[in-house]
């Protein structure tokens, strides 16, 4: 067992090293010792501690998990959110805007996303709709707001917030600068919509403020189709960003799904709570995953850039969702 972990480790190393330095000067700088002594655990003859492992698995980025978990059906998730205190509006963002920049700053990175419901990215070019959705979850996901709040002074004090708005604006802006898959159902403003008559029919929000959310779905609807029929997304302030591929799907049902892919690694997220999430990087699911989402595009019908029809077709029915309230 031990040689078999020493030749997964290396090949590992091995893959994910970049530059043209040796693999044993490179773990010589991590592990220190001497070169002969590195040589023998490249080689197998002298076991890796785990100490060593982990300085290895961080400083290459790939995960140990997959040695564990083998050729067998299992497959290790982590639930970022476990264990952790809960969420606020703030440190959600300021999650979501670190993991944008992290991923933008890999060349080669691209997002494909199949969803329910609106991505919670184009949420934040309205500041008053994610304020919504943030009270929403603060109440019903992260139980963070204590006590019992109107619901209206809550987001009137997050929209009051300066860093609100920028952690917004800064973390829609980063995800424009992606490039995206995205596969949509025609069913995906049936949530949103209902929250929003629900709370303000439980009077958490008024009825000009819930009138105001409404007249933002519609302006998002038709920003998205403007994004659709250019084939790329633009920033806050109207500037282009990256290559948008739209999909409209009616035949296979999913979750909130996002692969992202570079050079480097592979990551799978999946919605379990939403908006909380659970992720890997196992080689054989993301992989997997990569084929099905090859599979949902053969399904699905292309509506940005071409598809003119199709696309108007199908921005018309959300924009009827929206007005037939």
């Amino acid at each position: 067992m031990t040689q078999e972990f020493a030749i997964y480790l290396v090949a590992q190393c091995e893959k994910k090293k970049s530059g043209t330095q040796l693999l044993v000067d490179d773990l010589l700088a991590l592990w220190g010792g001497t070169r002969g002594h590195i040589y023998k655990k490249i080689k197998g003859e002298a076991p890796i501690s785990l100490g060593e492992a982990l300085l290895a698995a961080r400083k290459y980025g790939f995960s140990l998990d997959e040695f564990v978990a083998g050729q067998s059906d299992q497959v290790i998730f982590r639930y970022p959110t476990l264990g952790r205190p809960p969420k606020t509006a703030q440190t959600f963002l300021g999650e979501l805007q670190y993991a944008m920049r992290t991923v933008a700053a890999v060349p080669g990175t691209r997002i494909r996303y199949a969803t329910n419901e609106i991505p919670v990215f184009y949420y934040l070019l309205f500041p008053e709709l994610t304020a919504f959705k943030m009270y929403l979850w603060s109440r019903s996901v992260w139980n963070s707001i204590e006590g019992n709040p109107p619901g209206m002074d809550w987001i009137t004090a997050l929209l009051a917030d300066s860093a609100f708005r920028e952690l917004c604006l800064d973390t829609f802006n980063t995800f424009s600068s992606i490039p995206t898959h995205e596969y949509y159902p025609l069913n995906m403003l049936d949530n949103t919509l209902s929250q929003i008559h629900f709370l303000r029919d439980t009077g958490d929000v008024t009825s000009k403020f819930a009138d105001q959310l409404f007249a933002q779905l519609l302006d998002l609807t038709r920003w998205m189709q403007q994004a659709a029929a250019v084939g790329y997304k633009y920033d806050a302030a109207g500037k282009q960003g990256e290559k948008l591929e739209l999909y409209y799907n009616e035949m296979l049902y999913t979750n909130n799904l996002i692969l992202l892919s570079n050079p480097v690694q592979g990551l799978l997220f999946s919605t379990l709570d939403n908006p909380n999430f659970i992720v890997t990087e196992d080689v054989r699911l993301v992989g997997q995953m990569e084929a099905w989402f090859t599979l949902m595009q053969k399904k699905s019908t292309r509506i940005s850039v071409v598809g003119e029809r199709e696309r108007g077709v199908y921005f018309q029915s959300l924009l009827d969702r929206i007005t037939q309230r």
